[in-house]
């Protein structure tokens, strides 16, 4: 089989080979696909290929300019996933990424291409639950205070001034992207979701999680998990994590419901 063409926006190429499916990660603000380089043995040994989702201004891209609109990243997505959506796949998203997840996925029903066989959310409401905020137009220090006092991972990431130089313009571009999109309502997707939280997140809580069911047709079959954790749940829970992923996926389920 002649290999798929190589896309900047999959900074991990799919792996060719027998396996159960092909997981697309998509990163968080200010995040690249780095943090997901950890989950490829912890799902590779379930037979699932993990592929980071690589936006532009950071890792690997970083020379390359922010892209501030939701259209401007989503259909660069689909285009890159194109050659891989004959076989099995899934999507994982975590707060921004969980977004422009669940909007690849829309545009990938419009464009009459294969489907996900799971859209996995993490760490965020609802598209239709989100509140309207205009937190890139802050002044920098003021912008970055908002977010430490939110978001209680940031705040030793942002001890550093070189970190800062480097994370602060990558976030206010993210925020900017996340902050003017506009959801817009249709038709609950044919896709099954689930949806993972931290039980300490303030600005996603759990208790929100269930929301999302709203948007599959497959509703009977959504699931909500919280682990312990704040908003970056995902980093320390990392291994409980993945391995609720595999269940959900061969089919032999969780019992961590909300």
């Amino acid at each position: 089989m002649t290999p798929a063409p190589s896309s900047p926006w999959l900074a991990m190429p799919p792996q060719t080979g027998n396996c159960l499916g092909r997981l697309f990660c998509f990163p968080f603000a200010g995040g690249g696909a780095g943090p997901y380089y950890p989950w490829r043995p912890l799902l590779g040994s379930h037979g699932i290929h993990v592929c980071g989702v690589q936006l532009p201004g950071r890792e690997t891209r970083i020379n390359e300019p922010f892209v501030r609109t939701m259209a401007g990243v989503v259909s660069p997505i689909c285009n890159a996933l194109r050659p891989y959506c004959g076989a099995p796949f899934a999507f994982f998203g975590h707060s921004m990424g969980a977004l422009i997840a669940f909007e690849v996925t829309r545009e990938l029903r419009r464009r009459g291409l294969p489907l996900p066989q799971w859209l996995l959310i993490s760490g965020a409401q609802a598209p239709h639950r989100r509140k309207m905020e205009h937190l890139h137009l802050l002044p920098r220090q003021e912008f970055l205070a908002t977010l430490a006092a939110r978001y209680g991972g940031l705040t030793d990431v942002l001890a550093c001034q070189e970190v800062v130089d480097l994370l602060a313009p990558i976030l206010q571009a993210d925020f900017e992207l996340v902050e003017r999109h506009r959801h817009e309502s249709s038709d609950p997707l044919p896709v099954r979701i689930a949806a993972f939280g931290g039980t300490q997140d303030e600005w996603a809580p759990a208790e929100e999680l269930h929301h999302w069911r709203e948007h599959t047709l497959y509703q009977d079959e959504f699931r909500a998990t919280a682990f312990d954790g704040d908003h970056f749940f995902l980093i320390p829970a990392r291994k409980l994590l993945t391995a609720a992923i595999a269940a959900l996926w061969t089919g032999s389920g969780h019992n961590a419901r909300i």
